[in-house]
């Protein structure tokens, strides 16, 4: 892609810059004696010197280079460079990123630390321009930014260099990454893919093809950055994951298959994707699974909806936060319902605060309809109806939920160690909706026995 010399390349998991740092000083010396000092300096600037080996393009005449590797691997930092220095070398014309969210877009591949805004060099700097929703290059290449929440929107390009970050978390991962392959046709079009993967199908075929000439795939773990994490990141994301299946995910970049014994898959919620909602739901329900801590621990918040037998789930707005936070979710997510439903309710768990979870929401609006229903039986007991009316096709996921995906893909009976606070909202509202008798006591979330 950047034309680079064997040469450039430093070895497997080192940079130029970690290889120098283990030199003795007297050849140190002798390594840069031989540089007058601006040109010192600008090899010391250029992320070349700093990137490490898989964080830099890898030769061939590519198609898509995809980068599987775990939370704070230095992904955005590699995306971003690589564009970078593709524009800077001429080689886009016409270009496009592509994030899960316009928030998301700007935040990390735009304006963050490791974005582009951020890593372009003064003397190449793009020009963001928001009411065009593109990047301009000083050498008149443009770049067309989009998010997955609207795909039809890339369809109409026409591109030669495209990066797609975090792809397994976008909204609508097939429908967009479709429109994407109508729109890459313009000269020898490439496309890099940064992302911590999720078992969804689209990341399976992707990961399926291949073959180190037409796909290359580059592979890694978060602790192959470990030397730039802070210690507060260390401590609070990376050891509660180690051990663990998600860490699996999350830390080492594994494409992890499905869990045995799991309530739902990530193939079967695939399935049971669509694009877009009814216009007017027969009912609708906002699951709440309170918290009760004033220090702001999760709260799952999930908005679903209803037309004849089928329901839908339309959102996750769980947050972590204190009562007033998730209150005020809560409501203004019973809002926005209220005016696409007939009619519309909040069901919350009372067991953690009992009447306070009632008080906490009519702070905010008195008039809100509020059913709190009391833990009395298991939390797999209270799952399994919902479950099966998945297996029924009787659910439908309006968009992609990856957070409360992932939790309900690794919903196991008898393995529940930590409340799933997404998967308990979910099973609440759906309950509700669905489940006959659902409007009755609704079931505890506590753990039982499970027959081997």
């Amino acid at each position: 892609m950047l034309n680079l010399p064997d040469s450039y390349y430093p070895p497997a998991h080192e940079s130029w810059l970690s290889i120098a740092s283990k030199l003795s000083e007297e050849k140190k010396e002798t390594l840069f004696s031989v540089l007058r000092e601006d040109e010192a300096e600008v090899a010391l600037e250029d992320w070349m010197f700093h990137a490490r080996r898989e964080q830099m393009p890898p030769p061939g005449d590519w198609f898509l280079w995809i980068v599987l590797a775990g939370r704070g691997f230095g992904k955005n930092y590699a995306g971003s460079n690589a564009f970078i220095e593709a524009h800077r070398q001429g080689l886009a014309k016409s270009s496009a990123i592509l994030a899960a969210t316009t928030s998301d877009l700007r935040k990390y591949c735009l304006e963050g630390p490791s974005g582009i805004l951020s890593l372009a060099p003064k003397s190449f700097q793009p020009h963001h321009v928001p009411s065009r929703t593109v990047l301009e290059w000083p050498d008149g290449s443009i770049t067309n930014l989009y998010s997955s929440e609207k795909p039809r929107r890339v369809r109409g390009g026409n591109f030669d260099l495209v990066w797609c970050d975090e792809l397994s978390w976008w909204q609508y991962p097939d429908e967009t990454w479709n429109n994407l392959m109508f729109a890459c046709r313009f000269g020898q079009p490439r496309i890099m893919v940064t992302m911590t993967p999720r078992p969804i199908s689209l990341v399976k075929e992707l990961v399926a093809r291949e073959d180190g000439k037409n796909v290359v795939i580059t592979r890694g773990s978060t602790y192959d950055n470990m030397a730039n994490l802070s210690e507060i990141y260390i401590k609070e994301v990376i050891k509660p994951y180690e051990g663990t299946t998600l860490g699996r995910q999350e830390l080492m970049g594994e494409v992890l298959m499905d869990v045995e014994g799991a309530l739902w898959n990530h193939a079967q919620l695939d399935e049971l994707r669509v694009s877009s909602p009814p216009e007017l739901f027969d009912r609708a329900v906002v699951g709440v699974d309170p918290s009760a801590s004033s220090t702001g621990d999760e709260a799952g918040i999930i908005s679903t909806g209803k037309v004849g037998n089928k329901g839908y789930l339309l959102g996750d707005h769980t947050l972590r936060g204190s009562p007033a936070k998730w209150g005020a979710k809560a409501v203004a997510t019973y809002h926005t319902l209220k005016n696409i439903s007939k009619s519309c309710i909040i069901v919350a768990e009372k067991n953690q605060g009992g009447e306070m979870v009632r008080s906490v929401l009519r702070e905010f609006d008195d008039t809100v309809p509020i059913k709190l229903v009391h833990a009395s039986v298991g939390k797999v007991s209270r799952a399994e109806p919902v479950s099966s009316l998945y297996e029924q096709n009787r659910i439908l996921h309006c968009g992609s939920f990856p957070s409360l995906e992932d939790e309900m893909c690794m919903f196991v009976p008898g393995e529940i160690k930590e409340s799933p606070n997404r998967v308990d909202a979910m099973v609440y509202a759906f309950t509700d909706l669905l489940v006959k008798g659902g409007s009755g006591r609704a079931g505890a979330w506590g753990r039982r026995k499970v027959a081997a």
